[in-house]
């Protein structure tokens, strides 16, 4: 206590450790969303903000969704960070390595219906190795030759088989054993099986024997009977059993699986037998639009261009390493990482496209009505239209000359606007293409009067494709937090006001610890959903005893003034509707 001057007197209190009322706080959560920025906060006011940028409970994340969802019910200021999966992780892609064949080349049996050209994947779960696919290459057709002997008749004496520099020999005793012909066959056929390692498929029926060789391609030489028998060669042609993967080099490791160490294993780790493991990443969707006249690349062609972009920020440092190569004009990028960016919907049209004024944009959707005025073919303008579940979001004339402006001297450069004004998407021009790009529209059906198809529906729509997820996990909500010791996101203190840390459930140590660092937050940490969840009131309370005296909260990070627990868990209905 302190006068300062008469009838004033000062009071210092420490609120450090008082937990402030709700409506007046501000908190801060991250956890895993289907959609947002991330590497950055966002401040959430209500419910429907929560879902117009981070997107609505999905079965994954309902959890992280609904502590945000209710945080509002009460309260108006929150701080929401979105956790992803930025460094990959790895899962089985159900292949095996069958074959190393040579520099940076592996097989594989199976299909690989998980690995795509641009897919990351290592051999080994242990190993730093990681290798990315430059190409995979189709099984080629391959011969195989099929040998049918056939013993013509049943004498005493010797049957001969020659082959690929073996000989087999059987010796017949038709007058004192009875030897048929078939028996003939049947022992013929027995002695090559057992000699021949490329003809171990031999079959017989009657007095045939098939030998087809094992290994298609395998070099074959006529087959040379003596005896009562006689041969007839065919080839046949059969489709390869294996895929090859070649790989190229990723962070600037060689790519060389034919170098051994002393124990004859590859060092590289991929030795015959080990599973191919694809790392799936947090990327996001793209989508490129041809020059006039070339073709679209489909969405296996786009996979090695993909990449992270975390936020605004983030786009504007990539965007001088970002290239529009080959004949794409533009390329458009989705601003939210994730699967939920994939399908969103991109028109174009250009200034003869408005002159029907019947012309769809998408069907059912006329253009000219969405528009009031038309793009200038000679100013080089197209108008895009951008649609996504549905909704139509944007919808822009724009020039494809940069540094061009309108009539009110603001520019109108595509990059420029769409960048800065589209809710969804990033578009980068590639300015050594002078081309405009093709119409991308929806063009109905023409029927005659009897309702016959004249012409076929035509959809040019583009989509956006690739945008991944990966599995975001604990390291992951970890990074979304932030930390104080390098200043990022929640950890920035100076610049960032904080009440309360609502501690995500995989993350109730680094959220502890982070209020901690903080000193002038609480953290609010709750019970784990397997140690209260469907159990009764006595385990509840020992399981929240052992985990605050001798489980994961007993620590420094959590055992402190700056963090509360409690062990309630909220009953939630989701009512979906359909």
């Amino acid at each position: 206590m302190a006068m300062m001057s008469p009838g004033v007197e000062i009071n210092e209190i420490d609120l450090s450790i008082v937990v402030p009322q709700l409506g007046n706080a501000t908190a801060a959560f991250a956890g895993v969303f289907t959609k947002g920025p991330s590497d950055k906060f966002l401040l959430i006011t209500n419910g429907e903000e929560l879902i117009k940028y981070y997107g609505g409970p999905t079965n994954e994340n309902y959890n992280d969704w609904f502590q945000c969802y209710n945080f509002l019910q009460y309260a108006n200021k929150l701080l929401v960070s979105r956790a992803v999966d930025a460094n990959g992780t790895y899962k089985d892609s159900g292949n095996t390595i069958s074959a190393v064949n040579e520099l940076g080349k592996v097989e594989v049996a199976n299909v690989p219906h998980f690995i795509q050209v641009g897919s990351v994947v290592k051999f080994d779960a242990n190993q730093e190795n990681e290798y990315k696919v430059a190409a995979i290459e189709e099984p080629t057709t391959a011969v195989k030759q099929v040998d049918e002997i056939t013993i013509t008749a049943a004498a005493d004496g010797n049957y001969t088989v020659r082959n690929r520099g073996e000989e087999v020999t059987y010796t017949a005793d038709v007058t004192n054993n009875g030897d048929t012909v078939d028996v003939i066959a049947t022992n013929i056929g027995a002695l090559i099986e057992n000699v021949d390692t490329n003809a171990t498929n031999v079959s017989v029926s009657g007095a045939v024997i098939t030998v087809t060789a094992s290994i298609a391609g395998v070099a074959m030489e006529n087959v040379v009977v003596e005896g009562s028998a006689s041969v007839s060669t065919v080839t046949e042609n059969v489709a390869g059993e294996s895929y090859e993967l070649v790989f190229e080099q990723v962070n600037g490791q060689d790519v060389d699986f034919t170098a051994v160490d002393p124990d004859s294993n590859i060092i590289s780790g991929a030795n015959i037998g080990a599973s191919v493991l694809v790392k799936y990443a947090a990327v996001n969707a793209i989508v490129t639009a041809p020059r006039e006249g070339a073709t679209a690349k489909t969405a296996a062609e786009l996979k090695p261009l993909v990449k992270l972009v975390h936020n605004n920020n983030d786009y504007e440092v990539q965007e001088m390493s970002i290239s529009v190569t080959g004949d794409s004009k533009l390329l458009f990028t989705a601003k939210d990482s994730g699967a939920a960016a994939n399908g969103i919907e991109i028109a174009i049209a250009r200034e003869a496209d408005f002159a029907s004024g019947s012309q769809n944009v998408f069907n059912g959707i006329v253009l000219n009505d969405l528009f009031e005025a038309k793009p200038s073919e000679f100013k080089k303008e197209i108008a895009i239209v951008v649609r996504k579940a549905g909704t139509i979001t944007g919808t822009y004339i724009v020039s494809l000359v940069p540094g061009s402006k309108d009539y009110r001297n603001k520019s109108n450069y595509i990059e420029d606007i769409i960048n800065k004004y589209d809710a969804n998407l990033y578009v980068k021009d590639n300015t050594s293409i002078v081309d405009m790009p093709d119409s991308r529209l929806y063009t109905a059906a023409v029927l005659d009067l009897d309702g016959n198809v004249v012409t076929a529906a035509s959809n040019k729509i583009l989509y956006t494709s690739n945008g991944n997820d990966g599995y975001p996990n604990a390291g992951d909500i970890m990074n979304a937090l932030g930390s104080v010791s390098d200043n990022t996101i929640f950890g920035n203190k100076e610049e960032v006001d904080i009440d309360i840390i609502i501690a995500n459930e995989q993350a109730r140590i680094s959220s502890g610890t982070l209020a901690s660092e903080r000193a002038d937050c609480i953290a609010f940490i709750g019970a784990k959903f397997e140690d209260v969840v469907g159990l009764p009131s006595a385990k509840i309370v020992e399981n929240l005893i052992a985990d605050t005296m001798t489980g994961e909260l007993n620590n420094s990070g959590t055992a402190n003034s700056f963090c509360a627990t409690f062990g309630n868990y909220k009953q939630q209905y989701d009512q979906m509707v359909a």
